[in-house]
């Protein structure tokens, strides 16, 4: 899947038993973690096909073949130097999901304040994310879950869209996962989900429009910011695109 100008790169998994999973790490040369090793199936299952498709986006931007993605302070994944990358996966059941990912390289003024011009870097930071439809089920199950990921303002602006959108919870969940982390990629700062409001749906551009607060001391104010999404037969795929500039396709909310 092509999203100008990066790919996302998609993975899936189906009826997969733990030694077919393993032989399966080894022949990919997946590193598995101790505590994934020590965790269910389901994990170790989402966490395969999430590195897979991370390595696939990876080849496509030099010899990192062999390079260990491994995780951050706040759960995020750690890239090769100058690259930027989003991984996301979920679940129908233990053995049955898909798996995104994206990466590129920026330059290096994005990461240690040396400028540097070139065509082969991109210009845009991404964050992805992707669901299974049947998971809206979760919500339906459980509406203090999503109470907790968004406000009775949001809860109310959506009311006229649901008939046309049935998954539209699902939705703004997944474009909000997107944002934060986009937003993690560019400013290297985690924002929460209640800090994250809808503003706007726009279905006839698959386009969303969140307002956050100010994020970075780059910014005197909060921003607007648009999320696509991707509706299939039974996924959810939303994207974050955000310039390395801070003056393009981000509207400051003077």
């Amino acid at each position: 899947m092509d999203i100008e100008p990066q790919r996302i790169h998609q993975i899936r998994i189906s009826n997969m038993d733990e030694q077919s999973l393993h032989r399966l790490y080894f022949q990919y040369k997946i590193f598995m973690p101790f505590l994934v090793a020590r965790a269910s199936l389901k994990r170790q299952c989402e966490f395969f096909i999430g590195r897979l498709a991370a390595k696939f986006a990876l080849t496509t931007l030099g010899y990192y073949t062999n390079f260990i993605i491994k995780k951050g302070l706040h759960g995020e994944p750690l890239w090769p130097r100058y690259i930027r990358g989003s991984i996301s996966h979920s679940m129908s059941n233990c053995t049955h999901g898909i798996a995104i990912a994206t990466a590129a390289k920026h330059p290096t003024q994005f990461t240690d304040g040396i400028t540097q011009s070139n065509s082969q870097y991109e210009t845009q930071i991404l964050g992805v994310d992707v669901e299974i439809k049947q998971n809206i089920e979760i919500f339906k199950e459980n509406p203090n879950i999503l109470n907790s990921l968004m406000s009775a303002q949001e809860h109310k602006q959506l009311i006229p869209f649901l008939p046309q959108l049935n998954c539209l919870h699902l939705i703004v969940f997944s474009a909000k996962e997107s944002l934060i982390k986009a937003v993690y990629n560019k400013y290297q700062t985690l924002i929460f989900f209640e800090a994250i409001h809808c503003i706007g749906i726009q279905p006839a551009t698959n386009t969303l429009s969140f307002y956050i607060p100010q994020i970075s001391s780059e910014l005197s104010t909060g921003q607007i910011i648009e999320v696509n999404y991707l509706e299939s037969e039974h996924e959810i795929i939303t994207y974050c695109c955000l310039p390395i500039s801070s003056n393009q396709r981000v509207h400051n909310d003077a």
